[in-house]
């Protein structure tokens, strides 16, 4: 075989790798995003099952049929496309060590809420948490319902919103078996790891 026949086979095999990944609805072992459903049990709905988001340590309950897309280290899943249905994941960078410094003001300069937003201290994921229900500061026909913890010594927001707000009202009880799914396991980061 000429090099130049073999180069242009491996071309077309990482292409064909590449394309399949894309293609995937779900994107699993190209984003560390992982479907199962070993821990389904009967009291959730049969299309939903246990994903979970390898680099955030992360399990939560999923439609396989949901997009999933790692966009700069935020983990973006489309529940719906119209309307729009968005779960976030997001590690924030930010200097703050405990959940009762998540204030008020922290919030407001983050710029992300409307003004009359409402946060409250809860528990989520099994830690303590703040939620914020709010409408967006740059498109004030979408609602969001945030919820910001520490875990692992970092900032995490789990970050649910709908467009128009109007169809959060569809959505609520699918987001709210999400909402009381989400769970933060164990992060094996690969410098602990032993070979």
């Amino acid at each position: 075989m000429n090099p130049k026949t073999t180069t242009y086979s491996n071309l077309i095999f990482k292409t064909l790798i590449l394309c399949s990944c894309l293609i995937m609805s779900v994107p699993s072992e190209c984003f560390g995003i992982n479907l199962g459903s070993p821990e389904q049990d009967e009291s959730t709905d049969p299309e939903l099952i246990t994903c979970t988001i390898d680099k955030y340590g992360i399990k939560f309950l999923c439609d396989p049929h949901w997009t999933v897309q790692d966009i700069n280290g935020n983990i973006f899943v489309t529940i719906s496309k119209n309307p729009s249905i968005i779960l976030t994941f997001a590690k924030i960078d930010s200097k703050i060590a405990f959940t009762s410094q998540i204030s008020f003001q922290f919030l407001k300069q983050k710029n992300l809420y409307s003004d009359g937003f409402k946060m409250e201290a809860i528990n989520f994921a099994g830690k303590n948490a703040i939620k914020v229900k709010a409408f967006s500061r740059t498109e004030p026909n979408m609602r969001r319902s945030d919820y910001f913890l520490i875990n692992d010594s970092a900032l995490y927001g789990v970050l649910f919103s709908a467009y128009p707000k109007e169809s959060w009202e569809d959505f609520k009880f699918v987001i709210k078996k999400i909402e009381d799914s989400v769970v933060f396991t164990k992060i094996d980061h690969p410098e602990n790891r032993k070979e």
